[in-house]
């Protein structure tokens, strides 16, 4: 099914394209992609960093 509830041939017959390219477009959008641990690894490095350069410019 899509985001609009049409089966996957009805909406390639709409689109006139083939099952398998509807199915190729939805399965990279199919599941969110989860927050890496890189992201909480790069707030932690600009935490790290923000409180540094307060350190720095108070001297």
């Amino acid at each position: 099914m899509t985001k609009r509830n049409y089966p996957v041939a009805e909406a390639a017959e709409r689109l006139d394209v083939s099952c398998h390219s509807i199915y190729s477009w939805i399965k990279p959008y199919a599941n969110p992609v989860p927050v890496s641990a890189h992201t909480d690894l790069q707030q932690d490095e600009i935490r790290q960093l923000k409180a540094e350069l307060r350190w720095v410019t108070e001297e």
